[in-house]
């Protein structure tokens, strides 16, 4: 398999840099596939679907480059005003200690919670955190817990003693015919 490089200096991603992060990537992805890459490398060096690049292909072959860069980054316009986002990027520098929290580092809940006392406005977990990454403040944020691994099929302790206890009471477990 051929490998294909990118060049993603400081120069080259400033053109990019007024655009939300999604439609940065659209664009890179477009321009990639312009060059000739294969749409397998581009959807790999981008992050992308192979299939969305794939739409994407589609769309350059029809209308050009304009076409793609025409495309919404979707959603609605936010209820924030325009103040907002300068006090969100300002509150998530500080520590969430400041805010009644007893850790030095953010989360969408704690965020959530903030944003509600501040702004009067409720959102989903899912804008929360689209709204970190859109503020560039992703490393600020606590990551997600990833499950722990587990071979499929086994039982944790604490399963296998809440089965135990059931089956101890269960009229089956004390010889009892029901």
């Amino acid at each position: 398999m051929q490998k294909y490089v990118v060049n993603t200096s400081a120069d080259h991603m400033s053109s990019n840099s007024g655009l939300k992060p999604i439609a940065a990537k659209r664009l890179q992805a477009a321009k990639l596939l312009e060059r000739g890459w294969p749409v397998d490398s581009v959807a790999e060096t981008v992050g992308m679907n192979v299939r969305t690049v794939k739409e994407y292909k589609a769309m350059l072959d029809a209308g050009g480059i304009e076409k793609i860069e025409r495309i919404s980054v979707g959603g609605r316009k936010s209820v924030l005003d325009d103040k907002a986002p300068a006090w969100i990027v300002k509150t998530v520098k500080g520590s969430p200690r400041l805010h009644g929290f007893e850790t030095d580092r953010w989360s969408n809940p704690k965020l959530l919670t903030v944003i509600e006392r501040e702004f009067g406005l409720r959102f989903s977990d899912v804008y929360i955190r689209k709204l970190t990454i859109d503020l560039g403040l992703l490393d600020r944020m606590q990551p997600h817990k990833a499950p722990s691994p587990r071979a499929p099929g086994t039982i944790d302790a604490a399963a296998l003693a809440w089965i135990a206890s059931a089956l101890r009471q269960s009229p089956a477990g004390t010889g009892h015919r029901c």
